[in-house]
């Protein structure tokens, strides 16, 4: 009798150790992810290392990769004649370069902005013919040839031929920097002829949106 008795206590405790079980796991299923099988116990381990943000790396809108330090090159957009460059981007530092289509292949040029005005050069230097015109701390130069040109008036500084006279028509509209394509095109191929002014007749005001300035 008394081991009957001893048995149906066991038996009772080991009842209630079971609900008691199972409560708790019921509970902790609660707090686990939704696609733990019922059947098992995940243990989700204290990662306390910061995920990487989603903003990291990645690359700044209408910035080319070809970019180095000190030399920021621009991807611009062109669109009905019109060759534009997100503001952010003209403004990263002193001066800006990007490359647009040519009549006989990509044509390079360099922007900057001086006296609170930008101007556009062609990557081309009019002495020696190198394509490697660079603008570093206000002036404008030829490393392969040593010429120096004026970044205003574009004319040679330090002897030789300088720039055709004139300016390349630009505008700020909607956050762009904006030039024609048709203007880049010929301003270029008159720098690299070594013609005496960029443009023939006398300068208009650039209208936004042209297709054939």
């Amino acid at each position: 009798m008394l081991k009957r008795l001893i048995i149906v206590l066991v038996v009772a405790q080991l009842l209630v150790i079971a609900v008691s079980t199972t409560d708790i796991m019921d509970r902790a299923r609660e707090f686990l992810p939704a696609n733990t099988q019922n059947s098992q116990m995940a243990v989700v381990a204290d990662d306390t290392t910061e995920a990487p943000s989603q903003t990291d790396n990645v690359p700044v809108t209408g910035v080319s990769s070809r970019s180095t330090p000190g030399h920021p090159w621009a991807e611009p957009v062109i669109d009905g004649g019109t060759v534009s460059i997100p503001l952010a981007v003209a403004t990263m530092g002193d001066h800006i370069h990007f490359e647009v289509p040519g009549t006989s292949g990509p044509i390079q040029f360099v922007a900057y902005k001086l006296n609170l005005l930008f101007q556009i050069r062609a990557r081309v230097c009019p002495n020696c013919g190198g394509t490697d015109i660079d603008f570093s701390a206000g002036k404008l130069s030829c490393p392969s040839c040593g010429g120096a040109f004026d970044p205003q008036t574009g004319g040679a500084t330090s002897g030789g031929q300088g720039y055709p006279a004139g300016t390349i028509p630009v505008a700020i509209s909607d956050d762009c920097l904006k030039s024609p394509l048709h203007s880049l095109t010929v301003a270029y191929e008159r720098t690299a002829s070594g013609e005496e002014t960029l443009f023939e007749g006398p300068a208009v005001p650039y209208p936004l949106g042209c297709t054939n300035c």
